[in-house]
């Protein structure tokens, strides 16, 4: 009696992505085997269309934004690391072109003139994987987010978008679509400050806020590449290792005038930053330096200024107006605090928060941290 075997299709496929090359007998002669690209990032788009809250960082930037693509294989982990001289690397480097009308053209051609080809590369299984990154600003590779993060380049610089695409062997010469998402969570701080009499002491002047800090803040990260994800889904990425560091935050509207509310002059202030996905526990969170008068006057009958007082936000001390002590930050959502400074008596109290999309794909929602009961 013969014995018959069956061997399941996917394990030849997956034999075969890593032991060789693929034939090309499907291919047109005249057609090229460079394989293709267009990208976007979740919720903004490919078309380059004008964003009016750039500090998101919602669109690429013509002639700047580069990308960093790898072909993995078997379910390997890719290396986005910065190649040493003399040596190449595992990635291939793509820039942004031109802006589009639709995700069905190509808008990332290779840079430096090194791309890949069809006939290069490897599936696995019945798919070629294909992950990216994207480094704003710098475009260089990094393991721990900036700490400065006062200017808008720097800001960016913190930033990291993560792309997975499977493209299925059917589809094989076609264009490969890359959707891009932010893999870290932001902080979006937003205060409102009375503007008081030049010889209240306490009372705080105009441009009182000099500078904000997420402080203590976890700055490495890891991403999960063994978990099975969806096509063009986000990547799991954590906080990671024991580097700490005060996070200086981006000021989002420093030419924002006061305004009165009846007969009190205010100043509204917003600071961004961000960080990789972490839980606040028990532990300040912001800290402020805020110009305040001290109600004396200069031997030129100037008020005098306190330059450098500090305040800090501790979620859920007893004068925070929170009764909770963590807060879980979110991946792909901005984290927003709305918080109340009083002079008299001094302290820092949480109006409410809320967390809100970070992209155009979800629904703004209430934020209620998780009181850490240590179960």
């Amino acid at each position: 009696m013969k014995k018959k075997y069956i061997i399941p299709i996917y394990l030849l496929l997956a034999a075969c992505s890593s032991n060789e090359t693929l034939p090309t007998t499907d291919v047109d002669p005249e057609q090229s085997t460079d394989v293709a690209f267009s990208a976007s990032i979740s919720g903004g788009g490919s078309t380059g269309r004008a964003d009016d809250e750039p500090y998101k960082h919602n669109q690429f930037i013509l002639d700047r934004s580069r990308i960093r693509v790898v072909n993995t294989v078997n379910y390997s982990t890719p290396d986005f690391t910065d190649a040493t001289e003399g040596e190449s690397s595992e990635y291939k480097e793509y820039k942004y072109t031109k802006k589009v009308e639709n995700e069905n053209e190509i808008n990332f051609t290779p840079y430096q003139e090194n791309g890949f080809n069809w006939n290069d590369i490897r599936p696995t299984a019945a798919s070629f994987i294909f992950e990216a990154a994207c480094y704003p600003s710098e475009y260089k590779y990094f393991s721990e987010v900036a700490a400065d993060q006062s200017t808008l380049e720097n800001f960016w610089k913190a930033d990291l978008l993560l792309a997975h695409h499977a493209q299925p062997l059917s589809q094989r010469y076609d264009l490969v679509q890359l959707k891009f998402h932010h893999v870290f969570a932001m902080v979006r701080v937003e205060i409102d400050l009375p503007i008081s009499d030049p010889y209240e002491a306490g009372g705080f002047p105009e441009d009182a806020i000099t500078k904000v800090e997420l402080v203590d803040m976890q700055v490495g990260y890891h991403v999960d590449y063994t978990s099975a994800i969806g096509n063009n889904e986000c990547r799991t990425v954590t906080a990671s290792g024991a580097n700490k560091a005060n996070i200086s935050m981006y000021h989002l509207n420093p030419d924002e005038e006061p305004v009165f509310e009846g007969n009190v002059r205010k100043q509204h202030y917003e600071f961004c930053g961000i960080v990789p996905v972490q839980s606040i526990m028990n532990k300040d969170l912001v800290r402020f330096t805020i110009r305040t008068y001290t109600g004396e006057v200069s031997n030129d009958e100037q008020p005098v200024i306190d330059e450098d007082k500090t305040y800090i936000f501790h979620p859920g001390a007893a004068d925070s107006g929170m009764e909770t002590t963590t807060i879980n930050l979110t991946q792909e959502w901005i984290t927003v605090l709305n918080l109340s400074v009083t002079h008299t008596p001094q302290q820092t109290i949480l109006l409410n928060a809320k967390i809100q999309p970070w992209d155009n794909a979800y629904t703004e929602m209430d934020m209620s941290p998780v009181t850490d009961t240590g179960e």
